[in-house]
């Protein structure tokens, strides 16, 4: 189950949250492909991290809130 709740909205262009340890992964087969299309959205997109096998990184959405996408299931 997954419950969403208002907070105060930065707005875009907000600077990242840093006042939650939480984020969202979203699983992606190919973080390559997915990354470059987020960008190409415009989404602020952190660098890509390899680690034994699994890739991830973060991005973040026009109020502020991480979010990672990730290879790891």
């Amino acid at each position: 189950m997954l419950a969403l709740h208002a907070t105060k909205a930065i707005g875009p262009g907000g600077p990242p949250r840093v006042d939650t340890p939480t984020k969202l992964c979203f699983h992606v087969d190919d973080i390559d492909r997915e990354h470059a299309a987020l960008i190409a959205r415009g989404v602020t997109m952190r660098d890509i991290h390899r680690w034994e096998g699994i890739a991830f990184c973060d991005g973040i959405d026009p109020e502020g809130n991480i979010f990672q996408i990730t290879t790891r299931r």
